[in-house]
């Protein structure tokens, strides 16, 4: 999704709660927030975790440590990347090499 602040990230569309799915249209606006269905935990664009209903519920509750998973997202050419892998080893320049210089523009 693109943030407030035009940055596009992406994460796996799982409530770090319970797991259950965040997003269930194909494609939308999520209007700045996203909120899962079974309890509603409501996390920002940027995938931290902003609202717990009954939050004096949850013992030791860390809001910082129960964001969204992210996964890494790159832009080139108006195209949206995405790579499940936590760390990739490469750029998505350098993964695509020669063929960024023949198409860019």
């Amino acid at each position: 999704m693109r943030g407030a602040d035009g940055r596009v990230r992406g994460f796996h569309n799982m409530c770090s709660h319970r797991g259950n799915k965040l997003a269930w249209s194909r494609s939308g606006n999520c209007r700045g927030a996203l909120s899962c269905k079974f309890h509603g935990w409501t996390y920002d664009t940027s995938g931290r975790l902003v609202a717990v209903p009954d939050e004096n519920n949850f013992a030791n509750l860390s809001k910082d440590r129960n964001g969204l998973t992210p996964v890494a997202t790159d832009v080139w050419q108006g195209f949206i990347f995405i790579n499940l892998d936590p760390h990739p080893r490469e750029t998505l320049r350098e993964y695509l090499g020669e063929v960024v210089d023949l198409l860019e523009g």
